[in-house]
């Protein structure tokens, strides 16, 4: 599976926190998956998501 293929297979999960009523949420995922979600839910480009530093088990806190 591609990053693209990734990236394309998350965003309906992505949508659903933006179209209900969740206050918070906690998701643990591996690390392709993470910076898949960062990319949807932060709007970043290609370019800005692969350069993203992402921590090993630390939490990332995400307003939506």
């Amino acid at each position: 599976e591609s990053y693209t293929d990734l990236c394309d297979r998350i965003r309906p999960f992505c949508e659903e926190p933006r179209s209900s009523e969740y206050k918070k949420a906690v998701i643990v995922a591996h690390f392709c998956v993470i910076r898949c979600l960062m990319k949807e839910l932060r709007g970043l480009s290609e370019e800005e998501t692969l350069r993203l530093m992402i921590p090993n088990c630390e939490p990332i806190p995400l307003e939506i």
